[in-house]
């Protein structure tokens, strides 16, 4: 199951983002938080706004795989209050008749369709609402795949009018996830039983009725039987549309397609924790596979790397996923958590930062943010215009504790040994992909200390 960061970062953070095209942008600031989870008990929330109504604002939390149970709260006034979706059930608030209680996942499309997405011991339970949330009509087996986990959405225009033929183009959700159990038997620091990074399309050949509802096959972006895949971070689609094909060959430069798409970007590290990679992916026809044409998922991929950290064992990544945004001109941006290990134990955790200017073939020299904290953990960017990023993080002046282990008595270090208090941040860039980027110092979003 992911951890996300509670509703307070993401709300006060996608509402600064939103704001990010103001070329001369004065210091951002927060206004009072607002309690979106009424009358819910859940866990790693999640957070959609919706393009059609800037007032719109949609939030879930899984309550339990043993409770059955997840919630949807929506704002109609652009989050001063929440309140939970028109399908909850009195005195529950589940949404739809579907099995969950796992992660949950929310996405809104370009026409104001609801899709939710929640985890099931078996399968994902996949769900959408033409209605704002009045109504859902839902499925128990969204993937033909079992043994899934974390999963991610991303959205294409509105698939609720697409048909599954050709690419789709503009009528496409993404779903992302690790399929548990397929990749290397054993692996350095993760150890046994490690998972691959699949991506899936809809809607299938079958139509708009079943638009994310029923996903086609999985597509591997990290290879089976390897140690390419740890735990992967977002999903986005790139506003900006190119002819940027699969290689010809393994490693070799890109094919041109005779049709510009949209990719979509997965970002996620490797299972020693020691590398950062991205997938790169676009749509293609459902059929038998053929590189640029055709393929039985719909899709084709290729993992691209991002950083290596060093060798396996002398750091880490962790402290909450890696993450990317897209601007508006299709520059990615990646940010992770980062620690070094020294005897196995787990040093200050900071903030690393890349950028690629062309489509994740190339990405500049990791730095780390300077924020002026010891410890930095869920780290989660927005793009806006050229260059402009906004990243919020949690933070704490506190070090680790390798000698008790802090409250938790973690004598291995990193961030779950400090013994400090935590604050929600954001700090933000204008030229994110110069040759040196300059960041604000962070920016204290909370009232009060937040753990």
């Amino acid at each position: 199951m992911r951890v996300r960061i509670i509703v307070g970062v993401i709300v006060g953070f996608l509402f600064v983002a939103s704001h990010l095209s103001y070329a001369q942008s004065p210091t951002p600031i927060f206004g009072q938080p607002t309690i979106s989870g009424i009358q819910g008990v859940g866990f790693e929330q999640d957070i959609r706004l919706d393009p059609t109504n800037a007032n719109r604002v949609y939030t879930s939390v899984p309550g339990s795989l043993s409770s059955d149970t997840s919630w949807i709260w929506h704002s109609e006034d652009a989050g001063k209050t929440f309140k939970w979706v028109t399908a909850g059930t009195a005195k529950q608030g589940k949404p739809d008749a579907c099995a969950g209680g796992g992660d949950t996942e929310l996405a809104v499309d370009s026409a104001g369709n609801l899709y939710f997405n929640d985890l099931t011991l078996a399968n994902f339970s996949t769900a959408r609402s033409a209605d704002y949330g009045a109504t859902f009509i839902c499925s128990n087996t969204g993937v033909p795949d079992a043994a899934v986990d974390r999963q991610w959405y991303a959205v294409d225009g509105n698939p609720a009018t697409g048909n599954g033929v050709g690419t789709g183009a503009g009528h496409n959700i993404y779903l992302s996830n690790d399929e548990i159990g397929p990749g290397s038997v054993m692996c350095p620091v993760s150890g046994a039983v490690n998972n691959v990074l699949a991506m899936y399309r809809s809607p299938i050949p079958a139509g708009a009725a079943t638009a994310g509802i029923q996903f086609g096959p999985g597509y591997k972006v990290t290879r089976p039987l390897s140690c390419d895949e740890g735990i992967m971070g977002n999903d986005e689609v790139s506003p900006i549309a190119t002819t940027t094909g699969q290689p010809s060959t393994p490693g070799g430069p890109p094919a041109v397609l005779p049709q510009a798409v949209k990719h979509v970007y997965v970002i996620h590290d490797d299972a020693t924790f020691s590398k950062i990679a991205i997938g790169r992916c676009f749509p293609v026809a459902f059929g038998a596979a053929v590189p640029n044409v055709s393929d039985p998922s719909g899709l084709n991929c290729v993992d691209l790397p991002v950083a290596d950290l060093g060798a396996p064992g002398t750091v880490k990544t962790g402290g909450n996923f890696p993450a990317v945004a897209i601007d508006k001109t299709g520059n990615l941006y990646a940010v992770w958590e980062q620690a070094p290990v020294t005897s196995g134990q787990i040093g200050n955790t900071s903030l690393r930062y890349a950028y690629s200017v062309d489509e994740g073939n190339h990405w500049s020299t990791p730095i780390t943010i300077a924020t002026g904290l010891l410890n930095n953990v869920f780290a989660w960017p927005a793009a806006g215009d050229d260059g402009r990023v906004d990243i919020a993080f949690y933070g704490t002046t506190s070090p680790v504790d390798t000698t008790t282990g802090g409250p938790n008595q973690c004598l291995n270090g990193g961030p779950d040994s400090v013994n400090g208090v935590w604050s929600l941040y954001m700090l933000q860039t204008l030229n994110g992909h110069a040759a040196s980027p300059t960041f604000s110092g962070p920016i204290l979003a909370s009232e009060h200390f937040i753990h």
